[in-house]
């Protein structure tokens, strides 16, 4: 009786491994990532200026050191004029938000779409303005930057110049 068991239980372990040879396995292709440190130098396309910028993985939306922020209307719709580096930018408010902070009054902040270079990575994201003139760092690069594109390794910094690639499944 044992015998028939593992001569059962023996066939039905070669019959498997038969037939799974017979199809072809699903392979993912991998989509690469860029790895970046914890500090990089990104540039304002609208205005050609580079700073350094702090990635920040816990930050939703990026923001920048907005200064002389001016609301105004253009053709029915809203707009804003503000400085970045004492360069004028103007903009349409893409949405406003609420901002909530600890121990004081909510504050309410114009989001604009702005283009964006870290590395050779050029795109469009939505970057609230904001004064942060109590920062190190003009530019704070969040989530809404980084998905789908980039690593941070936080232990590095400015790695964006050295296109360090990395497959990710």
């Amino acid at each position: 009786m044992r015998r028939w068991m593992i001569s059962v239980v023996m066939g039905m372990v070669m019959g498997y491994g038969a037939e799974s040879n017979t199809t072809q396995p699903t392979v993912k292709k991998a989509a690469t990532k860029m790895v970046i440190g914890r500090l990089e130098q990104v540039r304002v396309m609208e205005v050609g200026i580079a700073k350094k910028a702090r990635i920040d993985t816990g930050a939703k939306t990026t923001s920048i050191d907005a200064h002389e922020i001016q609301l105004f209307e253009r053709d029915g719709q809203a707009w804003v004029r503000f400085t970045f580096e004492d360069e004028p930018i103007e903009k349409p408010v893409v949405r406003t938000v609420l901002i909530k902070r600890h121990g004081g009054k909510s504050i309410r902040r114009q989001v604009v779409e702005l283009e964006l270079k870290l590395g050779q990575t050029v795109q469009t994201v939505e970057v609230t303005l904001a004064n942060r003139e109590k920062y190190t760092y003009a530019i704070l690069i969040g989530r809404n930057f980084l998905r789908k594109r980039f690593l941070v390794d936080v232990s590095r910094v400015f790695m964006g110049c050295s296109n360090t690639s990395i497959p990710v499944f």
